[in-house]
């Protein structure tokens, strides 16, 4: 054991301690020493560990915001080219729908068909992939969720079959006003 040794305040004799000890009395005048600069420092210490510990935390904290915020802006992106590229595609397809024999070529409608299938590949192919990628962990203390990916997944898929719809129900609307 490690015995620390300091000076008896009252009689200056040596007064012996162990290291874990706060309290120590002198074997000359019977004084009990109070050793407070060794209990602070312990207490110092103990902060500065925990002061790390947190810091650790926060870090880690940070890093899942920052995925959290970039899976998000990914989606994000993928709604708005799934999105655009339904609504374009259905009004070219009903543009010349609308126009029928009268067009010579079938541009307009090649072209909605292409945007169609992107729209379509992104809804089969990257939205589950986005899902299969969603961080899958509580954020504040980033545990794992078990089956949030697939949650999330169907979620996706979900919600871009209603913007799908909507974007349908858009370019009905649109052609109409165009045919009027």
């Amino acid at each position: 054991m490690d015995i620390v040794s300091i000076e008896c305040p009252k009689c200056a004799g040596e007064v012996r301690r162990k290291k874990q000890e706060y309290f120590a009395k002198c074997p000359y005048c019977g004084t009990e020493v109070c050793f407070n600069e060794i209990r602070e420092e312990a207490q110092v210490t103990r902060f500065r560990e925990q002061a790390e510990i947190l810091s650790g935390q926060k870090a880690s904290y940070e890093a899942r915001v920052k995925e959290l915020k970039h899976w998000e802006k990914m989606r994000n992106i993928f709604m708005v080219i799934i999105t655009v590229c339904n609504l374009i595609g259905w009004c070219c397809f009903g543009y010349a729908t609308e126009m029928g024999d009268a067009l010579e070529n079938e541009v307009p409608q090649w072209i909605g068909m292409l945007f169609l299938c992107v729209a379509f590949v992104c809804l089969l192919i990257f939205i589950p992939i986005l899902g299969g990628i969603y961080p899958d962990y509580d954020l504040l203390t980033g545990e794992k969720k078990a089956g949030a990916r697939i949650k999330m997944s169907l979620k996706l898929i979900g919600v871009t079959v209603l913007l799908c719809m909507g974007t349908i129900i858009i370019a009905v609307i649109l052609m109409r006003r165009v045919s009027i």
